[in-house]
């Protein structure tokens, strides 16, 4: 595996290496079809996780959500291939999953299309604060056993006062569902967030047809969570793109590589490579496969998260 781009100043690098077919092992279906993923196996703790089961973890309610009523959506999504593809659409059959899994190529577009059923589900208006996050680290003690780079944007493991509503960032994936598990939630899928941001018509940007600079983030850092009600999606949820990538689920194992699908852009856009990962604000038409690592390379100063919770 061969590193081709180190974003230092974000904690963030891309990696790449050509995935073959027949090493692709999937064990979890996606969708119910044909094509497999594998969702991580490693859970919140067991206390976390009960009060998450039993509802005890409602901290929150429902409060700062938005329902999202349920149906099918149309995940159109076309991104670069680059050299370990992507994710096969639920329903290919196993021999045409080299189309999605390989690099070659690697220059080109990839497309994904293909039709998720969702149930209907609360999402969070805005992504979680750094102020919410520090309201769980206080009630839980919370602290990874791996702790490189978390919450590297506060010194001396002080929040800023002036971040408070600001999107948290520098967690990784397991942060993220620990925290969702102790407030009773858990982080969205891919479909989900894509209906939330998209809405029923299937909109290209979360306000419209067109990208409208004035509506996203692309200043020289986060924007509070709850900034720019003008561009809220259809749903009226804030920051569906540019501010920070959000997390979804599940994860994914080809037996290659460990992955997730990051969402909806940042304010930060590297520049000098196309290896790097596309910057500023993306549309609802696009996806970034985020290669997982380990926590200490995870976590980055571009993404954040927001949760949902099943109605």
């Amino acid at each position: 595996m061969t590193v081709y781009a180190k974003v230092d100043s974000l904690g963030c690098i891309v990696l790449g290496s050509s995935a073959l077919a027949e090493r692709a092992t999937w064990v979890a279906e996606v969708a119910g079809g044909s094509a497999q993923s594998v969702r991580d196996v490693r859970e919140p703790s067991s206390a976390l996780a009960e009060r998450a089961r039993t509802g005890s973890g409602l901290l929150f309610g429902v409060e700062g959500m938005v329902l999202i009523p349920g149906g099918k959506v149309r995940m159109r999504l076309t991104h670069q291939r680059r050299e370990c593809g992507c994710y096969p659409d639920p329903g290919t059959p196993p021999e045409a999953w080299n189309k999605f899994l390989t690099g070659e190529n690697f220059h080109l577009d990839l497309s994904h299309d293909f039709e998720v059923e969702v149930k209907p589900f609360f999402i969070d208006e805005a992504e979680v604060t750094n102020a919410e996050f520090k309201q769980f680290l206080d009630a839980t003690g919370y602290r990874p056993k791996q702790a490189e780079n978390f919450l590297k944007h506060w010194p001396g493991g002080e929040m800023p006062v002036e971040l408070a509503e600001h999107p948290v960032v520098y967690v990784d994936l397991e942060d993220a569902r620990t925290y969702a598990a102790w407030a009773g939630k858990r982080l969205p899928a891919e479909a989900e967030w894509h209906l939330a941001a998209s809405g029923p018509d299937g909109l290209p940007w979360p306000w419209g047809n067109d990208f409208e600079a004035a509506r996203v983030n692309t200043g020289a850092g986060t924007m509070p969570a709850r900034s720019l009600p003008e561009g809220r999606s259809p749903f009226g949820c804030y920051h569906l793109c540019g501010n920070v990538w959000e997390w979804t689920e599940p994860r994914y194992d080809d037996g290659h590589t460990r992955f997730v699908m990051l969402r909806g852009g940042s304010f930060y856009k590297a520049e000098g490579s196309g290896w790097y990962t596309p910057g500023g604000p993306q549309p609802n038409t696009s996806h970034t496969k985020f290669l997982l690592m380990w926590p200490g390379l995870d976590r980055c100063g571009t993404i954040g998260f927001r949760c949902v919770r099943d109605t």
